[in-house]
């Protein structure tokens, strides 16, 4: 239902929810392609590629924030990239209004997550989702960047033998350099990459529509 509620060209259509036969069912569009964990395969992306995948992804999720939902577990796998170029958003699953938004009739169809419970896939959590606080547009956009440093650099920003070390790195570390890495990324996407990343939320984009004009 959250899904069903955005309407949006790089976030994936929600047809119908329903139950047959006692089980609940989605009908949602078929994407000819691959997830973006796929198309990246461990390595570096083309720069151009790399950031055609990133816009579409940005501004999927500037619609959501728009509609006060924030995504929570933004990943290479909840991104599908079609054989034409278009890329959507998938699964808003752990999905949760924020701000005003967070006392309406939307926040009452979804499951309620307390503060203190952490929610998401270890490896792209932002620093405050990891331990278990309250959440807003700007947690996606560090899992976004998260995402933006993985495609360029060709691996994770924060990957440790475990989960709990992961998060703690997210929490406490910064990454290695992406200019390191890649030095083949302009200055300007740095400073993207790095700004996302931020550890204070209030240090990122006061909006993701934003970073989505930046990229572009």
């Amino acid at each position: 239902r959250t899904a069903s509620s955005l309407n949006h060209r790089n976030i994936v259509t929600i047809f119908e929810i329903g139950q047959s036969d006692g089980q609940p069912f989605l009908a949602m569009e078929l994407i000819a392609g691959q997830t973006l964990r796929k198309v990246a395969a461990g390595a570096p992306l083309p720069l151009r590629g790399a950031l055609d995948i990133m816009v579409q992804v940005a501004e999927g999720l500037s619609a959501a924030h728009e509609a006060s939902l924030v995504h929570r577990d933004l990943k290479p796998e909840n991104v599908m990239v079609a054989r034409d170029g278009t890329v959507k958003i998938l699964d808003f699953g752990l999905a949760k209004p924020f701000g005003e938004a967070a006392s309406g009739e939307l926040a009452r169809s979804l499951s309620k997550t307390s503060t203190g419970i952490v929610v998401g896939t270890a490896s792209y959590m932002s620093p405050e989702q990891a331990r278990g606080h309250a959440v807003d547009f700007r947690s996606d956009q560090f899992c976004f960047g998260l995402i933006l440093y993985e495609v360029l650099a060709g691996r994770k920003a924060f990957a440790k033998a475990s989960a709990v070390q992961t998060l703690t790195a997210i929490i406490e570390e910064e990454p290695e350099p992406l200019a390191h890495l890649n030095p083949k990324v302009p200055p300007p996407l740095l400073w993207i990459v790095d700004r996302c990343l931020s550890k204070q939320p209030e240090e990122r984009y006061a909006a993701t529509r934003d970073l989505a004009r930046e990229l572009k």
